[in-house]
């Protein structure tokens, strides 16, 4: 088992905004006036009170603050290994690349991608990049189809039809 831990810690900052309101003044007013007049019609004299009151409130503050928040992250990746059973013909199969398709204009056939030293396709000259398209009396369109007539004819002498790349 292969075991891998990437672990690291990231620091963002969070903008943390308070407002704190203004204040509010009230003012109150009273008091008392006379008036006097003099004109062509005589004089004249008054009084009155008056009393009020006006409220004021001035703008608030609007504050920002800058908080650091840390955070650890943690990744692990672990990896089993078994061991095969032997390849009973002893190749490794992929899909045919689109570009060998093209050129043998040809979608059906399991590609060899590999071959495996000493073993039955290696001894009969199966070379990687080649194309098994039959396999004893059975057409093969597909690398899944491959095991099957491998499996029945295991330790025979059969015909392997291939088209070399």
């Amino acid at each position: 088992m292969l075991t891998f831990s990437d672990n690291y810690s990231v620091t963002i900052q969070f903008h943390l905004y308070t407002y704190q309101p203004g204040q509010t003044y009230t003012t109150s007013e009273y008091g008392t006036v006379n008036a006097n007049a003099y004109g062509s019609g005589g004089y004249a004299s008054g009084f009155g009170t008056y009393s009020g009151s006006a409220t004021t409130t001035s703008s608030g503050t609007l504050n920002t603050q800058y908080v650091p928040c840390q955070y650890d992250t943690y990744r692990t990746v672990a990896s089993f290994w078994r061991k095969l059973k032997p390849a009973i013909f002893g190749v490794r199969y992929s899909p045919i690349p689109e570009a060998l398709r093209i050129s043998l204009q040809r979608n059906t056939g399991a590609y060899v991608s590999a071959v495996i030293q000493d073993q039955p396709a290696f001894k009969a000259n199966i070379l990687a990049g080649d194309i098994i398209i039959q396999i004893a009396d059975t057409p093969i369109t597909n690398m899944q189809e491959t095991s099957e007539p491998l499996r029945v004819h295991a330790g025979e002498k059969i015909p392997i039809k291939e088209e070399a790349s």
